[in-house]
């Protein structure tokens, strides 16, 4: 089984492409997308939509699973946040893909086993569970890698509802 795992974000945006194979994972690919800040919030969004659809279109996983945004104090991050996952989902839902949201905690909580793990926990966590010591690996990208953990761990209990 192959898993898309998408961190969303306005400026940065992780993908991770991680395989189930008998009973280890496998990191395919994973970026952080970096979008020139100076660009526009629209042309942002554009730029999301193409490079979420070209990663699926290219490596064609069988389930694609989004982090929900945080609740955020700034009210108009989190609309911002809410408008990118919704560009992604409708690019991913327009190539045939459904897709998977979880809320930020409970990929931490599902993954490490502490819904209160914080970055560098869970990207140390991350890079163990994929055997990638060695790798520079981002915040960006370890957080999309533990978004398609946690739904390969759902799947195998059961718990995915789509």
């Amino acid at each position: 089984m192959k898993v898309l795992g998408i961190d969303p974000g306005s400026k940065k945006l992780g993908y991770a492409v991680i395989e189930l194979c008998s009973n280890s994972f496998r990191l395919m690919d994973s970026q952080c997308i970096t979008f020139n800040g100076r660009s526009s919030f629209d042309i942002r969004l554009v730029r999301t939509a193409r490079v979420i659809r070209e990663v699926a279109t290219y490596y064609n996983p069988e389930e694609v699973a989004v982090e929900e945004p945080f609740l955020s104090v700034n009210a108009k991050t989190a609309m911002k946040l809410g408008q990118v996952v919704g560009v992604i989902k409708a690019a991913l839902l327009d190539a045939g893909y459904e897709v998977v949201t979880y809320e930020p905690r409970t990929v931490r909580k599902t993954v490490s086993g502490y819904g209160g793990a914080t970055k560098v926990q869970m990207n140390r966590l991350i890079k163990s569970l994929l055997n990638l010591d060695e790798k520079d690996f981002s915040f960006d990208e370890s957080d999309a890698a533990a978004v398609a953990l946690c739904h390969i761990f759902n799947i195998r209990k059961g718990q995915v509802t789509k």
